[in-house]
């Protein structure tokens, strides 16, 4: 297959301002991308065009979704996103 068609997964961290575990889970993130490419979004769930995610993460930042699924919540290893790569290569 040639890398062109290629879909590489895409990683969505809800996160806010001042959250010590958001920026550890974005570190951890990132360290990871730097080994396996991944597409990584991040939305301030405190931006006002963010209202739902607001509604539904207010108490749970930070947030990951995988492919716009949720795959995990407050801390977050670099096994645990090496595996929801894996899973994601699977399918």
């Amino acid at each position: 297959m040639p890398p062109s068609s290629v879909t590489r997964p895409i990683f969505t961290l809800f996160s806010r301002q001042y959250c010590g575990l958001c920026e550890d889970v974005k570190e951890t993130l990132l360290r990871v991308q730097q080994r396996t490419p991944f597409t990584l979004k991040e939305i301030d769930i405190d931006d006002p065009q963010q209202k739902q995610w607001l509604r539904k993460y207010m108490y749970e930042v930070p947030v990951v979704h995988r492919d716009d699924v949720l795959v995990g919540k407050h801390r977050v290893t670099e096994q645990q996103v090496e595996q929801w790569l894996k899973d994601a290569n699977a399918k």
